[in-house]
Protein backbone atom coordinates (compact mmCIF):
# COMPACT_ATOMS: atom_id res chain seq x y z
CA UNK A 1 0.00 0.00 0.00
CA UNK A 2 3.00 2.63 0.71
CA UNK A 3 4.88 1.38 -2.18
CA UNK A 4 2.18 3.40 -3.95
CA UNK A 5 1.35 5.97 -1.86
CA UNK A 6 4.51 7.51 -1.58
CA UNK A 7 5.27 7.21 -5.07
CA UNK A 8 2.13 9.40 -6.05
CA UNK A 9 2.65 11.93 -3.35
CA UNK A 10 5.81 12.62 -4.80
CA UNK A 11 4.42 12.72 -8.46
CA UNK A 12 1.91 15.07 -7.47
CA UNK A 13 3.52 17.52 -5.23
CA UNK A 14 6.36 17.64 -8.55
CA UNK A 15 3.20 18.56 -10.66
CA UNK A 16 1.61 20.99 -9.06
CA UNK A 17 4.51 22.46 -8.24
CA UNK A 18 5.22 22.86 -12.04
CA UNK A 19 1.97 24.49 -12.46
CA UNK A 20 2.57 26.88 -9.75
CA UNK A 21 5.70 27.71 -10.55
CA UNK A 22 7.74 26.77 -7.65
CA UNK A 23 10.16 24.17 -8.60
CA UNK A 24 13.01 26.46 -7.16
CA UNK A 25 11.59 26.05 -3.67
CA UNK A 26 10.77 22.08 -4.05
CA UNK A 27 14.06 21.79 -5.50
CA UNK A 28 15.65 23.57 -2.46
CA UNK A 29 13.43 21.55 -0.16
CA UNK A 30 14.73 18.41 -1.21
CA UNK A 31 18.21 19.43 -0.70
CA UNK A 32 17.16 20.80 2.21
CA UNK A 33 15.63 17.58 3.48
CA UNK A 34 18.60 15.59 2.39
CA UNK A 35 21.15 17.40 4.10
CA UNK A 36 19.24 17.13 7.70
CA UNK A 37 18.92 12.93 6.96
CA UNK A 38 22.88 13.13 6.31
CA UNK A 39 22.92 14.83 9.49
CA UNK A 40 20.75 12.59 11.67
CA UNK A 41 22.31 9.62 10.54
CA UNK A 42 25.80 10.59 11.45
CA UNK A 43 24.52 11.66 14.89
CA UNK A 44 22.83 8.76 15.03
CA UNK A 45 25.57 6.09 13.79
CA UNK A 46 27.66 6.83 17.05
CA UNK A 47 24.60 5.93 19.45
CA UNK A 48 23.83 2.32 17.55
CA UNK A 49 27.35 1.53 17.39
CA UNK A 50 27.78 2.09 21.57
CA UNK A 51 24.33 0.17 21.34
CA UNK A 52 26.02 -2.48 19.31
CA UNK A 53 29.08 -2.70 21.32
CA UNK A 54 26.99 -3.34 24.63
CA UNK A 55 24.80 -5.20 23.42
CA UNK A 56 27.73 -7.64 22.17
CA UNK A 57 29.27 -7.38 25.70
CA UNK A 58 25.99 -7.86 27.34
CA UNK A 59 25.80 -11.88 25.65
CA UNK A 60 28.83 -12.94 27.52
CA UNK A 61 28.59 -14.62 30.42
CA UNK A 62 30.62 -13.34 33.80
CA UNK A 63 33.88 -15.13 34.09
CA UNK A 64 36.97 -13.64 35.59
CA UNK A 65 38.85 -14.03 31.97
CA UNK A 66 36.10 -11.44 30.72
CA UNK A 67 38.18 -8.46 32.77
CA UNK A 68 42.15 -9.67 31.49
Amino acid sequence: MLNKLWPAFLIISIIYAIITGHVTELTNSIFSSADSAVELTIKLFGTLCLWNRNNANSNKKFTSRNYM
